[in-house]
């Protein structure tokens, strides 16, 4: 079974993207851009420009089924991941042997945990009209003699406009980067994930400017099956989640189950827009089933929380063992104390990242009042149950006195990320403009050759 098992599922949304590219291409012009036009799109981002720009895709806000963007930040921890980026950079700017003579600059935008709203997000970095960069007046000059528009004529003075950069990072979720693939791909930009682990990313075809520092899920779900193996399991269910993450994982247990022995009960597919009364449908469907007490969960946080409400509210608690995906393996503080019952004895499974000291004391020296992230005054609230607006805020108190705050070892691979375009970029300039530094940098970086030295970068990195 191949990439194409779900061939229809896939070709739909091929067919879905594609024209959508066409479309919004087609309304771009040198002096107008459609994206304005987009109703209820995140209006905050997080801007630092430099010479050179990466821009980033984060799941900040939450999701909402009736527009782009819901109203609160989702889960505040994800803060870090906004944060390592930052920090990343400046680290990168501060190291005179790294890139030197040339700043990176930053663009952070909201998906919202939800494809359209990542696409709409990811027209703010499609090249503008003319598509040809120029850092001097020789170099301005089209073949009718006209002038071309100088690089830095595509850099944005609002938060509106269009952003220049030369690759991103994210999006966090699988159904998101294909969606964003399939707009930036074409337009030969970069793009690394350091969550997104779907099994149809790894389509070179499809995805060809598509690379991530995290291994596919195909790799998850092999070692999963083979523990259920291992303890003499042979009947399970499965909760997975809509979208290409659970779908591609979901289609590989099936193909695995068989040549273990291992029987499928009953399924259920999640998604984000889902009651808690759908939730409790399919927990008493998982009760029908007494004898398959092992249920492999390869959802998100969010879905996870539904079930075991779900099943706390069934006074189920013990009738399952949990086998867990990645996508909540390390959100486990999502899932409120009153449910704990419910999730003792689960198994999960997850790629390896470890906690970095120096950005968990950078992390820590960040207030309020320090910091231009426009998500961190609300993050700071929910963290303390505070309000700015009715001054019970404390800034001087420490991030880590919070009762629910930990630190997340997945911004070793947020922190990679950036290092790993800093040193592509590094190589790249040395062998194609060997001098040239501050913004006349930018004309020497394209993406059909970027990504050639993004695959074979090689660095110490933080993992």
């Amino acid at each position: 079974m191949g990439y194409f098992s779900s061939g229809k599922r896939l070709s739909v949304r091929i067919l879905f993207y594609l024209v959508l590219l066409l479309t919004l291409w087609r309304s771009q012009t040198p002096s107008t851009f459609a994206l304005k036009a987009i109703p209820n799109r995140p209006i905050r981002s997080y801007i630092k420009k430099g010479d050179i720009n990466l821009g980033a895709f984060l799941a900040i806000t939450e999701y909402s089924p009736h527009s782009l963007c819901g109203q609160r930040i989702r889960f505040p921890l994800l803060q870090q991941f906004v944060e390592a980026l930052v920090y990343a950079v400046e680290k990168v700017n501060a190291d005179d042997t790294l890139l030197p003579n040339v700043t990176l600059g930053y663009a952070i935008l909201d998906d919202c945990v939800k494809e359209s709203t990542a696409v709409a997000q990811a027209l703010r970095f499609l090249p503008r009209k003319p598509d040809v960069y120029c850092i001097t007046p020789e170099q301005c000059t089209d073949s009718g003699g006209g002038i071309l528009p100088n690089i830095t004529s595509f850099l944005p003075d609002t938060p509106d406009d269009h952003y220049d950069v030369v690759g991103v990072i994210g999006p966090l979720k699988s159904g998101n980067s294909i969606a964003v693939s399939y707009l930036l791909g074409p337009a030969k930009i970069p793009q690394i994930s350091f969550l997104s682990t779907s099994d149809e990313l790894s389509n070179k075809e499809l995805h060809s400017f598509f690379l991530r520092v995290v291994p596919p899920d195909e790799n998850q779900v092999q070692a999963i099956m083979a523990f259920i193996h291992s303890q003499g399991w042979s009947y399970v269910s499965v909760i997975y989640s809509a979208g290409s993450y659970g779908e591609f994982a979901f289609d590989n247990i099936k193909r695995i189950a068989p040549s273990l022995k291992i029987c499928i009960a009953t399924q259920h597919k999640t998604n984000l827009a889902m009651s808690d009364e759908d939730f409790l449908k399919i927990v008493e469907d998982l009760l029908k089933y007494p004898r398959a007490r092992v249920v492999i969960a390869f959802v998100g946080g969010q879905d996870i929380v539904g079930v075991f409400k779900a099943v706390h509210q069934l006074h189920a608690a013990g009738r399952f063992i949990w086998i867990g995906s990645d996508g909540w393996a390390d959100r486990l503080s999502l899932v409120p104390a009153e449910f704990h019952n419910v999730l003792y004895g689960a198994f999960t499974t997850t790629v390896y990242t470890r906690s970095v000291p120096e950005f968990n004391q950078y992390f820590r020296s960040i207030k309020p009042s320090n910091t231009s992230n426009p998500w961190f005054h609300e993050f700071w609230e929910r963290q303390f149950g505070c309000s700015f607006d009715a001054g019970t805020c404390d800034e001087s108190r420490d991030i880590s006195e919070s009762p629910t705050f930990s630190y997340l070892s997945q911004t070793s691979s947020a922190l990679d990320s950036v290092y790993t375009y800093a040193h592509a970029l590094h190589k790249l300039l040395q062998d194609e403009c060997p001098g040239v530094g501050g913004d006349e940098a930018r004309g020497c970086v394209l993406g059909e050759q970027l990504i050639g030295y993004l695959r074979n970068v090689s660095f110490d990195g933080e993992l």
